[in-house]
């Protein structure tokens, strides 16, 4: 590690963002290198007691088939409050991180700094459509992500706002993927009345949305070539001591982020990668 502080505060100056780290004059503050594969790249420190709340706003689209069919419905109290303990439980594991259950020489920090917004008079919509119903990621059977974000957000007299936020459909059937790697446009779920009518199990469904919106924010998988050196290389299994608990991975706790996965999401929130996109979709600061 190098203790470059004067270049530290330096760099945040020039980048606008000084006043984030403005009481951390003194502490042994650190430029982080992380490397994996075939580059390098600097990324800022994380302190996360002065790191500022990032809050992410989310459009959640409820795809039913074209008789209503086959998904909740708006009708249902129950069903509202199903999704309210959703993102509950989404925002409860992005603060409340655990320890990596495999060896790490990452710092453990216990809160992501990162919090995510619906507001539900406003942010979650109901569409008839068999059309996209059924849809898969590449199947040529069904209709892609990318057309059905098109007719439903970019084809559409909305605010800005609105279209910048991370949109989530949720479709009858199908798999579960992102637009892209720190692409906040959109993220493809399904089975969400499946998983309520299997015991209501909000913590399942607000786990694997955990998983797809860590891709929005910029993360691959962390049993890959994912770019950090503190994820252990690993072979994905469900449970067990040899087993990963990080969000990024397949198995069965998705509780844990390392230090150089956060370092990576703040990185893209600040606007400091230009092949990112998440940062549009973050609800203004209020005084």
């Amino acid at each position: 590690m190098l203790k470059l502080i004067p270049f530290v505060f330096c760099f945040l100056y020039i980048l606008g963002v000084e006043s984030i780290y403005s009481q951390s004059k003194n502490r042994n503050d650190k430029i982080k290198i992380v490397s994996k594969s075939l580059q390098t790249v600097t990324y800022l420190p994380i302190i996360d007691t002065l790191l500022p709340l990032q809050t992410i706003h989310l459009v959640f689209h409820i795809i039913q088939d074209k008789n209503g069919n086959g998904n909740l419905v708006k009708e249902n109290s129950d069903h509202l409050l199903f999704i309210r303990k959703v993102i509950n439980h989404l925002n409860g594991m992005y603060s409340d991180l655990k320890p990596m259950r495999l060896a790490s020489t990452s710092t453990f920090i216990k809160d992501s700094r990162v919090q995510f917004s619906l507001n539900f008079q406003e942010d979650i919509l109901f569409h008839k459509d068999s059309s996209y119903f059924l849809l898969k990621g590449n199947n040529p059977q069904y209709i892609g992500g990318e057309a059905l974000y098109k007719k439903y957000i970019l084809t559409t007299d909305s605010s800005i706002y609105f279209k910048n936020a991370v949109h989530i459909f949720w479709c009858g059937k199908g798999g579960a993927f992102a637009s892209g790697i720190g692409d906040g446009r959109y993220i493809i779920m399904s089975k969400l009345l499946e998983d309520y009518n299997l015991d209501k199990r909000h913590w399942w469904v607000a786990g694997w949305l955990a998983h797809e919106l860590g891709h929005s924010l910029g993360l691959n998988h962390a049993s890959r070539n994912d770019g950090c050196d503190d994820t252990p290389n690993h072979n994905d299994c469900w449970n067990g001591s040899n087993c990963s608990s990080n969000m990024m991975d397949y198995n069965s706790e998705l509780n844990s982020l390392t230090d150089c996965q956060l370092q990576k999401i703040h990185f893209n929130l600040m606007k400091f990668n230009p092949q990112s996109n998440i940062h549009r979709a973050l609800v203004p600061l209020r005084n």
